[in-house]
């Protein structure tokens, strides 16, 4: 996939309907392209625990390429949201953490 094509999925993250944010999420991850990892990041701060335990969940496929996000998810594995703070402990184990 080209790089224009990943950037036009990561700006799919920012739509206003969260299903469309949370499938983007999924997809991204089934790509695996390092490219995506700053906008994952940056949905681990969203409002909709679905989508940033997705996003955890994503970054864990990253293994340790996914390093810049450590800080991220150690506050995500404060969350309250079982699914978000288990995803985010999950991709730090991954990560190498």
């Amino acid at each position: 996939m080209s790089e224009d094509n990943i950037r036009e999925y990561i700006e799919r993250l920012k739509h206003r309907d969260p299903e469309v944010r949370y499938w983007t999420v999924q997809y991204l991850e089934y790509l695996c392209d390092t490219t995506a990892i700053p906008a994952l990041v940056d949905v681990l701060c969203s409002d909709d625990d679905d989508i940033r335990g997705a996003a955890a969940r994503a970054l864990a496929k990253f293994g340790s390429s996914a390093r810049d996000a450590i800080p991220a998810l150690t506050e995500a594995c404060k969350s309250e949201d079982v699914w978000v703070s288990t995803a985010a402990a999950y991709a730090l184990r991954m990560i190498g953490k």
